[in-house]
């Protein structure tokens, strides 16, 4: 009544992760239909797609073989053919906890475990279910382009690019940024949390605040490795550039990054990127038409650059600040320059 119905296509940002869900929730169907006792976790974005674990069962190694992924891809390719529904279901929390109960989906317990509400949002598929994480397909006819690509020790659920979203793109390697997100599961394990059903028991068992120290220890113990890394080439290195959207956490780790190189005897001076924002008649506007602070010009390129050459020449520049509540840069006579024994974060 009174509305206006619109269709979501994979170009449009929404549509997008609908069907990105969807084929998870694919994927988490066939797995668990081939292999009823595996473990398997979608895990974190990996390029344009999804990094996936798998074993076999509770005691085997994490690892999946080239036959096993063509099965499970095979299967998928066959449901998506067949067109079968995706239905959304709500039913009595009680209803909720058998079900998985008979299925074995033991992280789906874990998570009801904790919360008590009268019914349960899922969605069903040919005899699985799953919680609602959100809009579904309405069946797996739609979910035509997609490939499963071994990457060790699991695979990647690789996605077309959403601008061209009726084509896969090659897949493109980043080790780098895999590496960091193992070392991120590790610090998991040992953590003892590697979903928020463990993060739940933990803080209903009074223990968190041990949780938060190790953390903290384990983030510190990182800092000063890094800051250990900058040291040993501190003669050839002059400036350190720190990345990330906003409330990332930049000038928090900036200033940590600080006192572990002042603990390896070095002077480290920081500044923010933020100062050098444009003003608000220069500032770059999003789809909205609101101010896009993450935008590569919000920043005054020109002047950033000018800055940083003049300080590791070793001049002295004037360094300017910004009133975000006249949305203005300002000058108030604070110089800096950096000495040759030195480092600019």
């Amino acid at each position: 009544m009174n509305s206006e119905v619109k269709f979501f296509t994979a170009e449009d940002p929404n549509g997008w992760r609908i069907y990105r869900s969807s084929l998870c929730f694919l994927l988490a169907k066939v797995v668990h239909e081939l292999y009823p006792k595996a473990l398997f976790r979608v895990e974190h974005s990996f390029g344009l797609g999804l990094y996936c674990s798998f074993s076999a069962g509770p005691s085997a190694n994490e690892g999946i073989t080239s036959d096993q992924l063509k099965e499970i891809e095979g299967r998928m390719s066959e449901l998506v053919t067949k067109d079968i529904p995706i239905e959304r279901r709500k039913i009595s929390y009680t209803d909720a906890i058998r079900r998985f109960q008979e299925s074995g989906q033991e992280v789906k317990l874990e998570l009801l475990k904790h919360l008590n509400p009268p019914h349960v949002v899922t969605y069903w598929c040919g005899g699985f279910s799953d919680l609602a994480q959100g809009p579904l397909a309405p069946g797996t006819g739609v979910l035509s382009y997609f490939k499963l690509i071994q990457y060790k020790p699991g695979f990647v659920l690789h996605l077309p690019d959403r601008s061209e979203p009726a084509q896969i793109s090659p897949f493109e390697d980043q080790p780098q940024l895999f590496q960091i997100f193992q070392e991120h599961k590790e610090w998991g394990r040992i953590l003892g949390v590697n979903m928020v059903g463990h993060l739940n028991e933990i803080i209903v068992n009074g223990d968190i605040d041990n949780f938060i120290r190790t953390a903290e220890a384990l983030h510190e113990k990182k800092v000063a490795l890094i800051a250990d890394q900058i040291s040993s080439g501190a003669s050839k290195i002059r400036l350190v550039l720190i990345s990330g959207p906003s409330a990332s956490g930049k000038t928090t780790f900036a200033k940590r990054l600080a006192v572990q190189l002042r603990v390896n005897g070095l002077r480290p001076v920081t500044i923010s990127a933020d100062d050098y924002f444009v003003e608000a008649d220069r500032n770059p506007l999003d789809e909205q038409g609101n101010p896009d602070y993450e935008h590569i010009e919000a920043v005054d390129l020109e002047l950033f650059n000018k800055d940083l050459s003049r300080l590791i020449d070793g001049k002295e520049i004037e360094m300017p600040h910004f009133n975000f509540d006249r949305q203005k840069r300002e000058y108030k006579g604070e110089k800096l320059a950096i000495g040759k024994d030195q480092i600019l974060i």
